[in-house]
């Protein structure tokens, strides 16, 4: 009998220890978490856009690209008291021109999509401005198209350039040469910092050739006498072809960039 007894329980031993091996198999904690994120290059896209109309009720504008200026006509009306007196300046084959009397004005913006934080570098100049030297010597007045040492300059056109937009606010007036040093000093101005967003600046300009002008040092007869010069001598269209010799052809640069910074240690 006792036999028996041992050969059973070693039986069961086996079969429990079989079933712990088996058990271990089964029984353990088992988690995951997967976390993913998406995100887009954030859009760097400048472009000049006239003909603007709005804001509309979101804010936004529409408008159109352009690729050119387009400051100067072939004609000009006068108006006075909201009342057109008819065309007092129209150039024979077409072309754009200039005068005594003349003025016009433009409007653009820049940006469409900025989604960074960015400024501006305004450039404005001429290939070949309208500008004569002159020097007077006693009841004479000497004019010359070159500059010469004793000549002042003098420039019959003046411009007013208005930036705007997002809070900034500045304003260029004067001759080219004036408008091109206040644009420099601009470029550094704390005003010229545009957050992200759509069409971020605009820019005005305004022009015109006084039949007023003052000049230092010269009688109305003296600045009457240099516009007439630079009428004759500047532009040589003659009547058996068409085209420009005497043009002056006006650029405006503007280039945007992001203002980088370290956000490595900012936070949201």
């Amino acid at each position: 009998m006792k036999k028996r007894t041992m050969a059973v329980g070693g039986l069961l031993l086996a079969v429990a220890m079989t079933s712990y091996s088996v058990a271990g198999t089964y029984a353990k904690y088992t988690s995951k978490i997967d976390l993913a994120d998406e995100a887009r290059i954030a859009k760097w896209d400048l472009v000049a856009a006239g003909n603007c109309q709005g804001p509309n009720e979101f804010g936004g504008y529409t408008c159109e690209r352009v690729t050119e200026l387009d400051l100067f006509s072939s004609s000009y009306s006068l108006v006075k008291d909201g009342n057109n007196k008819g065309i007092y300046v129209q150039s024979i084959d077409g072309d754009k021109v200039l005068a005594p009397g003349t003025k016009g004005e433009y409007g653009v913006r820049f940006g469409n999509v900025m989604e960074v934080r960015h400024n501006f570098n305004i450039t404005f100049d001429a290939d070949e401005e309208f500008a004569v030297y002159y020097k007077v010597d006693g009841d004479k007045l000497l004019i010359s198209q070159m500059e010469l040492d004793g000549y002042e300059k003098y420039s019959p056109i003046t411009y007013t350039l208005h930036l705007f937009g997002q809070g900034a606010d500045f304003t260029a007036n004067g001759t080219l040469d004036e408008i091109k040093t206040q644009l420099k000093g601009w470029e550094t101005n704390a005003s010229n910092d545009f957050a992200p967003g759509r069409l971020g600046m605009a820019l005005d300009i305004a022009w015109k050739w006084d039949t007023t002008n003052v000049v230092d040092g010269l009688t109305p007869d003296q600045v009457d006498m240099l516009d007439t010069y630079i009428g004759e001598n500047f532009s040589e269209w003659e009547a058996d072809r068409s085209g420009l010799t005497g043009s002056a052809k006006y650029t405006l640069g503007v280039s945007a960039t992001q203002i980088a910074e370290d956000y490595s240690t900012k936070t949201n």
